[in-house]
């Protein structure tokens, strides 16, 4: 079962207070920051705060449909009826599985996930109407390691409001197949643990029918790089960047790089391959607010991707 919350940073610890006495097994906390001044914030939380016709935060939102406004004297008890009454849903997806794969000679992965149904009947005659009616979403989620509560944040959606083709009837098994970029996916130099969140919700923001998830790591699939190959260092400032900052790139040495940047979705804005040691970055490089990724290569080191938030 999922528990999503849209919030400000500044309520995140607040709002885990009152939460996490509650939380039953099996009940997952997806944090979604849709304001951009939030430095966790991007445009994937503003997408799911949009799916749902939200227009205030702090929300709260159980499997679904069970959901809480504001954060006030009533929430915890409030929140107690949430976990009481999505702790009773049931699924008619039996096992699922999801796993990447690197693709030879390719910055690409692929992430394949597999949904089946073997025996359950529950929904038996409506399930053409159930999933024609549902969307399939699939996000990649991080929280620090040192960070005890289990509370993933939303990073990127791989994807979202998808359709499902099949009605998943008894005995029938979907997949669903995706290539996405690896640039980004996993930043090596941020001490995180990843998931990757898979789940099939009603039109318009409706009831959350099935939910799983997988962890991954930069070591999961092969990136073909050499792993004993030094690592590059840069800086980038400011991080976040708003309208009108000039962004600059620093080096530790000045050698010939190569610089690329990718939006959210993995598509190539810039590349440059020059000698140089600092780099100014027009802020109108970048179309709109959001997450990019800078990907470093100099003399032979490996490459190492970081991420930015632009704010216009």
């Amino acid at each position: 079962m999922l528990v999503e919350n849209f919030l400000r940073e500044s309520e995140t610890a607040p709002l885990a207070s009152l939460q996490e006495p509650l939380l039953a097994e099996g009940i997952h906390v997806l944090q979604h920051y849709p304001v951009l001044t939030d430095p966790d914030a991007n445009i994937a939380g503003i997408r799911r705060f949009n799916w749902y016709g939200f227009n205030s935060i702090p929300r709260t939102v159980g499997n679904g449909y069970s959901r809480i406004t504001g954060l006030n004297q009533s929430y915890a008890q409030n929140f107690e009826y949430l976990i009481d009454t999505i702790s009773t849903d049931r699924s008619f997806i039996t096992n699922s599985s999801c796993r990447l794969d690197s693709i030879p000679d390719s910055e690409n992965v692929n992430l394949t996930i597999t949904l089946e149904n073997q025996n359950t009947a529950m929904y038996s005659g409506v399930n053409q109407s159930l999933m024609s009616g549902s969307r399939f979403f699939v996000g990649l989620y991080a929280r620090p390691t040192s960070q005890e509560a289990e509370n993933f944040t939303l990073l990127r959606w791989i994807a979202f409001a998808d359709t499902i083709n099949n009605p998943i009837g008894i005995g029938s098994t979907v997949e669903k197949s995706y290539t996405i970029s690896s640039t980004g996916l996993f930043d090596e130099s941020l001490d995180l643990s990843y998931r990757i969140y898979y789940f099939i919700q009603g039109n318009d923001g409706g009831r959350i029918r099935f939910a799983n998830y997988q962890s991954f790591s930069s070591s999961t699939y092969s990136n073909n790089q050499e792993e004993l190959a030094p690592v590059v260092s840069y800086n980038i400032r400011p991080n976040p960047a708003r309208r009108g900052d000039i962004i600059t790139l620093s080096l530790d040495k000045h050698s010939p790089t190569r610089l690329s940047i990718y939006n959210i979705r993995g598509q190539k804005i810039f590349d440059k391959y020059e000698t140089f040691q600092n780099m100014e970055l027009d802020p109108g490089l970048f179309p709109s607010s959001g997450i990019y990724f800078f990907r470093v290569s100099q003399d032979g080191n490996s490459t190492l991707t970081k991420k930015i938030s632009i704010i216009k």
